[in-house]
């Protein structure tokens, strides 16, 4: 569908995570992996430490992480039932459901503490718990959905719940 892989111009984009266990730490597709047909172990990076407000994490493996972990990070401390992360473009999707579903602010850029933060701030201030799907409003393109599993987590992306309001 490509939803994650790479443009025209050789840039990746969109990554998928999975959460460690119960804990706070999570696989996460590398730098430059959007655009392989099949995943190795390899392609993951293990983040095993992070701090969002000082735009800093510490990761094992072969690879280098995403530069979206710190907004799975967010994803992962404020909703303990999220064990799996897409982030996708969809320039479509993204128009339709842009501030018709919690929306970060346009003047956000991804991969910023800033970014991180505003997702920790839709999970306070909206049902993002509940529709599983966030739009990156300075991120053209970008969607954010989670869920229990790769499975709940795909499912949120293609059938988004309804809104019942603006940001709801």
């Amino acid at each position: 569908m490509r939803l994650v892989g790479v443009d025209e111009r050789g840039i990746g984009f969109g990554n998928l995570s999975i959460r460690d266990g119960t804990t706070d730490k999570f696989f996460v597709t590398g730098s430059g992996t959007g655009g392989k047909e099949c995943l190795e172990l390899t392609d993951f990076a293990h983040v095993v430490s992070y701090d969002l407000t000082r735009n800093w994490l510490r990761c094992e493996g072969a690879t280098i992480a995403s530069s979206e972990s710190l907004t799975h990070a967010a994803v992962y401390q404020a909703e303990k039932q999220a064990f799996a992360i897409i982030h996708a473009h969809d320039l479509q999707r993204w128009a339709s459901l842009r501030d018709r579903v919690p929306t970060t602010p346009s003047t956000v850029a991804y991969g910023t503490p800033e970014m991180a933060e505003s997702v920790l701030r839709l999970f306070r201030t909206t049902a993002l718990a509940t529709h599983r799907l966030l739009v990156m409003g300075g991120h053209e393109g970008g969607l954010v959905t989670f869920g229990k599993d790769c499975a709940e987590a795909f499912d949120a992306l293609i059938t988004p719940t309804a809104p019942k309001g603006p940001n709801e």
